[in-house]
């Protein structure tokens, strides 16, 4: 399923439909918390730059540093994109309806390198959402033994006791997850046609010869 996003640009007031497929495109720009597309980021900026103003100067530098902006945008919606298909891979695997701001803080802490007010290893959400559509199953099978054990936890409460075990278990989930991935290419990579270059090459052979002996 594609993941998409939408910002209105200030300058033409347009939608700015983002997806992840198109997400370094360069598109789009983010400067003083406003999206604009590109173009009209640039037609923006030297209309103020021609007004040599006090405003021009500050206007020139935003010009200069157009990458800096581009890159601001796209980690920005980036995050939007990965938090939005996080979630609703939690709300259709726990029993909650939305997750709180408290829940989004931690999950920006740990893109930070914190976690539980400690040093952690940065973990984007991306890599978060990957290894917990990846483990689904184990976290599964770990909350129906705690509830034979009579320790039964709901809501945002699991999700949070979840996310420890993720924290916790990250170098063998992201082998888990590598290792899959080579098993699907090299699956993907048995489907490919196999050409056998040696039998194209004799017919080229008896092709030639045949055209020999005709013209010949």
């Amino acid at each position: 399923m594609s993941r998409t996003t939408t910002r209105t640009c200030k300058n033409c007031k347009e939608k700015i439909n983002i997806a992840l497929e198109n997400l370094n495109s360069g598109e789009f720009v983010k400067y003083k918390s406003a999206f604009y597309h590109t173009d009209c980021f640039i037609d923006q900026a030297k209309k103020m730059i021609s007004k040599n103003n006090k405003a021009s100067i500050t206007w020139q530098e935003a010009l200069d540093n157009l990458d800096e902006y581009k890159s601001e945008a796209r980690d920005v919606v980036k995050f939007t994109l990965y938090r939005d298909a996080l979630n609703e891979h939690l709300i259709d695997n726990y029993e909650v309806a939305a997750l709180s701001s408290y829940f989004w803080n931690v999950i920006a802490e740990i893109e930070n390198g914190q976690y539980r007010k400690k040093r952690c290893k940065k973990i984007s959400i991306s890599e978060i959402l990957d290894m917990w559509e990846y483990y689904q199953p184990e976290l599964d099978k770990t909350y129906k033994e705690n509830l034979k054990r009579g320790n039964e936890m709901f809501g945002e409460d699991r999700v949070r006791y979840d996310l420890a075990i993720i924290i916790k278990n990250y170098e063998k989930i992201k082998k888990g997850i590598a290792k899959e991935k080579a098993k699907a290419a090299e699956a993907t990579k048995a489907e490919e046609p196999k050409i056998d270059y040696t039998k194209m090459s004799r017919a080229k052979f008896e092709q030639k010869r045949d055209l020999s002996d005709l013209f010949g």
